[in-house]
């Protein structure tokens, strides 16, 4: 029988692991943004918008009209930090609204 010499892993290290070497922690991060945007702009700024994608960095976000496109415009770098410290990583780095 092989015996192995390898210190035990912690679960958590080993998946984390695992979903990097396979190129997955990026589109974890993404849905997670999806999930949080609510809790980061408010249920009202979040009735207002649909989120469409994020693509390297930049979140594309529709807004129901001008109006909020403009109020969201003015607040978009308190949008991004409170995303980015939800996510605890600086993962959006632009929102396009349109």
């Amino acid at each position: 029988m092989r015996k192995f010499h390898k210190k035990p892993v912690p679960l958590k290290s080993a998946l984390n692991n695992l979903i990097q070497n396979l190129g997955f922690d990026n589109g974890i991060l993404q849905g997670q943004a999806f999930l949080l945007w609510n809790e980061a702009v408010g249920e009202i700024n979040a009735r207002k918008t649909e989120l469409i994608k994020i693509e390297r960095g930049k979140l594309f976000v529709k807004t129901t009209d001008s109006c909020w496109r403009q109020e969201l415009y003015y607040q978009k770098d308190t949008i991004i930090r409170k995303i980015n410290l939800l996510l605890r990583k600086d993962f959006i780095k632009d929102i396009i609204f349109y």
